[in-house]
């Protein structure tokens, strides 16, 4: 089983070019700006790790600029439809720490993951199928996975069978609303869990970065606080 420490990302979408500004003060964001000014944004709320979702080249749109990543040195994470070798070839030409793949075409996210390592993830929906396309991707050698569709209890569930399964380490995202998901997704700290997404409920004001990182701060013991896990 492997242990990380717990990262917190806030989730910057890019849509038509532009992305939502963290809130200024408490309460719901309301104003757009650059990719790379949305990321800074967050890094001055203290995120050392921020997801990337770029919706336009999901969509088939072009890919986001390099030049519109900069971060002031924050880890990236960055999703946006990279199903094959030529998608994939240009989000590994973003600076960025991980690249996660859309693991539709499984034989070729194997392959992918067992050629590139560390430099990529694998994005999940948590399914019934899960445990097994993970297995998979483990055995090629997927190094970290990326757990979306969390919303139900029974999902939890299977998170939590998958964080005890696998033996690389698991982010999740999902319908994170309050402070309290966030306390329940911590119990799975000692499972293998090193990162949620924080998206809908930070922008909507539902609760700060910083209340964020509070939640948890009670759960781990800070002298074996180490900097954010980049492999």
């Amino acid at each position: 089983m492997v242990r990380h420490p717990l990262a917190l990302l806030p989730v910057v979408t890019i849509a038509q070019g532009r992305s939502l500004l963290a809130p200024a003060a408490y309460g719901a964001a309301t104003e757009h700006g650059t990719p790379a000014r949305a990321i800074a944004s967050w890094v001055d709320q203290g995120a050392e790790w921020v997801h990337v979702v770029d919706a336009d080249a999901a969509s088939g749109a072009n890919r986001v600029d390099p030049a519109h990543l900069m971060s002031s040195g924050v880890h990236l994470q960055y999703s946006g439809g990279v199903r094959d070798e030529e998608s994939l070839a240009e989000a590994l030409a973003l600076d960025v720490a991980h690249v996660v793949l859309d693991p539709d075409d499984l034989d070729w996210a194997c392959g992918a993951v067992a050629a590139h390592g560390v430099r990529v993830a694998v994005g999940l929906d948590i399914d019934q199928d899960a445990l097994e396309t993970a297995g998979a991707l483990e055995r090629s050698g997927c190094r970290r996975f990326v757990v979306g569709g969390v919303t139900e209890h029974h999902h939890r569930q299977l998170l939590a069978s998958l964080c005890a399964a696998a033996q690389v380490p698991v982010m999740v995202g999902g319908r994170i609303a309050h402070l309290s998901d966030l306390h329940q997704l911590h119990e799975l700290v000692p499972l293998g869990l090193d990162g949620i997404l924080l998206d809908d409920a930070l922008y909507g004001g539902a609760f700060t970065y910083a209340e964020a990182v509070a939640a948890g701060a009670d759960r781990f013991d800070m002298w074996h606080w180490v900097p954010p896990f980049i492999g």
